[in-house]
């Protein structure tokens, strides 16, 4: 029996297209883990439309009202402080194991890795190219009292990010990474925007604040059956092929369903 999985993805209305893609490929893949999307700022249509495809869909409304102003998408700096923010909300109401994605993630199969690799290291993260402090805003790395060596890890993106919510290293670095995105100092400081090597800066605070937990946790980069950073394509099908390594794989894994 698979060990419970809730998935959590948040999009307002300039990541829909994205996001049908995200929910066709979970629906496919993992039907059976629960789902959860947070509303960003989607139109009445597009709600309309994602109740009407996917009946149980659990769509909730980020309330910005109790958060910093700097939380909405609407505003440059604030593109992902909403994320830990939800992940902690998930981890209280429904615990167990957690996996958030990214609206424009795809899932290309059953996330088996997945769930052996937060059941046993607690987390997941995968490390991208380059160093974290490439991508940290200076005023960013003060406040956080960024050392050579916290600057020096592997940027890790935390658009594909799972945790077991019940490991209590994990507990702590959600602690601290939520306090740290409620900061204006870490995540909103004076003259930060998001343009160039800059707009990894929420990455490169969540790598460091990984790399200060007093319990270090183990990461494992295998390949999880998850694609990040998939845009604009309409066509669910052709959007969903892209995940293989050819047409002919995509087909035999389709025609087999």
């Amino acid at each position: 029996m698979l060990t419970p999985l809730t998935i959590v993805t948040a999009a307002d209305s300039s990541f829909f297209v994205p996001l049908q893609n995200l929910l066709w490929t979970v629906a496919q893949c993992e039907p059976q883990s629960k789902l959860v999307v947070w509303d960003l700022g989607m139109t009445p249509s597009q709600l309309a439309a994602l109740k009407a495809a996917y009946p149980t869909l659990d769509i909730r409304t980020f309330d910005f009202s109790k958060y910093p102003a700097y939380f909405s998408p609407k505003t440059n700096s604030g593109r992902d402080a909403f994320r830990p923010a939800s992940l902690s909300l998930a981890a209280t109401e429904f615990g167990g194991l957690i996996l958030w994605l990214d609206a424009t993630s795809i899932i290309q199969g059953p996330l088996l890795k997945m769930r052996a690799i937060l059941k046993k290291n607690g987390l997941y993260a995968k490390a991208q190219t380059g160093a974290c402090g490439k991508y940290l805003y200076p005023s960013s790395a003060t406040a956080l009292n960024a050392t050579v060596e916290d600057r020096a890890q592997p940027l890790r993106n935390p658009g594909v990010f799972g945790m077991d919510s019940g490991n209590p290293a994990v507990k702590d670095l959600m602690t601290r990474w939520t306090a740290a995105n409620l900061n204006p100092a870490v995540t909103n400081p004076d003259g930060f925007n998001r343009k160039g090597k800059h707009f990894s800066n929420e990455s490169a605070i969540f790598t460091v604040l990984l790399h200060q937990s007093k319990n270090p946790i183990e990461m494992d980069d295998s390949n999880i059956l998850i694609q990040a950073r998939q845009y604009g394509m309409t066509r669910l099908d052709v959007q969903f092929r892209r995940g293989f390594k050819d047409v002919a794989a995509y087909r035999k894994w389709r025609d087999a369903k």
